[in-house]
């Protein structure tokens, strides 16, 4: 975790003033490599300060309310819980701090579920730098960004009556901690697993099953696991 240092040094005048002409983001990813990686090729875009870094939820949260960032650019998968779940508290605790998706899944559903919770765009990880730069400022701006993968991809299940009236048409049917719940089954997690991962009794996560295989039309947890291995959720 890092916070800017010339946020913690009051004698640093003219760098604070500077700073204040710049947007300032915060990452939230639990691998250091990315964060690093981010905050390099960021740190030389001129119109962008970084504020800080963090690997968990918790962190961030204490982050945000310390540093006051105008955009988040948050992973899906932290090490202490769902990135889906932080967006949503963000939206909700800090209005006016827009948060942007950085992630390998390349599954179109998460995208729209990441901006139904709040997000302003989505962006993969084999994005090139500068189109993250795109992403920010399209976000800061008040627009909404989309690689442009995961964007073609929704244009094609909305055209494709087949697919959306089949597969896309069952998993739209999903709530969030279902998807999530789904995903980690996929992983081959246990209900054990999962309940720790996302803060829930391990009954909740077996509830939560149960509704998946009902709305998927599945008999059995490992038909779960195998339905998660024919998609891009797997990814």
């Amino acid at each position: 975790m890092l916070i800017d240092r010339w946020e913690c040094r009051g004698n640093e005048t003219l760098k604070s003033q500077s700073n204040r002409t710049k947007a300032r983001i915060l990452i939230v990813d639990d691998h250091p490599i990315v964060r690093d990686g981010l905050k390099y090729a960021l740190q030389r875009v001129s119109d962008l300060t970084i504020c800080g870094d963090a690997a968990t939820i918790g962190e961030a949260l204490l982050l945000i309310e310390r540093t006051e960032p105008n955009l988040v650019i948050v992973d899906l998968r932290l090490t202490d819980g769902d990135g889906l779940d932080l967006i949503k508290d963000i939206k909700n605790r800090y209005p006016s701090v827009w948060t942007l998706v950085l992630s390998l899944k390349t599954e179109p559903l998460y995208a729209e579920r990441a901006i139904r919770g709040g997000a302003r765009g989505y962006v993969t990880k084999e994005t090139v730098s500068q189109d993250i730069v795109r992403a920010i400022r399209a976000v800061l701006a008040g627009e909404y960004f989309v690689s442009e993968s995961i964007a073609g991809q929704i244009i094609h299940s909305n055209v494709n009556v087949d697919m959306k009236s089949n597969r896309a048409g069952m998993m739209s049917q999903l709530t969030d901690r279902e998807l999530q719940v789904l995903e980690r089954t996929g992983a081959g997690m246990s209900a054990s697993a999962i309940a720790k991962d996302l803060h829930l009794n391990v009954k909740t996560i077996h509830s939560h099953r149960r509704n998946l295989m009902r709305k998927l039309k599945i008999a059995s947890v490992s038909q779960l696991f195998h339905f998660v291995m024919s998609t891009d959720l797997a990814s």
